[in-house]
C-alpha cells in the first residue's frame, strides 16, 4: 500500500519480481496519478510473467488511495508472508534522499490485514 507509487517505482518492482516463481498473491494499492496508465502497464507486464510461472497467482492493482478518503495514511506499508513492513519512502525505493524502512511486526496482530482488506474492498476500480 503506497499512495506515492509512480510508474518508475512500479517498473522497479516489476524488474525485481520478474523471475519470481513462488508469488501467490500480489495486491498493490496506490493513488491514481497522471502516470496511472504507465503504472498499470508495468503491473500488467509483471502479471503476465508471474502467471506464466504460477497460473493460479492473484496479481492486482487498485488506485484511489488519496488523502481525502484516507487522511490517516502517509507512509507506505507492505505485508509479506504475514509480516508488516513500514517504508518512509516509496516501496520501489528509487528516491535520492535518505529514507528508511522497518519490519518485523505481525500484520495480523497489528490489524494491518484487516485495514488493508477494508481499504481494498472499498476502492472502486
Amino acid at each position: 500500500m503506497d499512495p506515492y507509487l509512480q510508474a518508475e517505482q512500479m517498473a522497479a518492482i516489476r524488474d525485481q519480481l520478474w523471475n519470481s516463481t513462488d508469488i501467490e498473491r500480489l495486491h498493490i494499492i496506490t493513488e491514481k496519478k497522471k502516470d496511472w496508465p504507465d503504472t498499470q502497464s508495468h503491473l500488467a507486464d509483471l502479471r503476465r510473467r508471474l502467471l506464466a510461472n504460477n497460473p493460479t497467482a492473484d496479481i492486482q492493482l487498485k488506485g484511489g488511495l488519496d488523502g481525502r478518503s484516507f487522511p490517516f495514511l502517509h507512509d507506505r506499508f507492505a505485508m509479506l508472508d504475514g509480516e508488516l513492513w513500514h517504508f518512509g519512502g516509496t516501496v520501489g525505493g528509487l528516491q535520492n534522499g535518505l529514507t528508511a524502512y522497518s519490519r518485523g511486526w505481525s500484520a495480523s496482530a497489528q490489524q494491518f490485514e484487516k485495514l488493508f482488506s477494508e481499504i481494498w474492498n472499498n476502492l472502486k476500480d
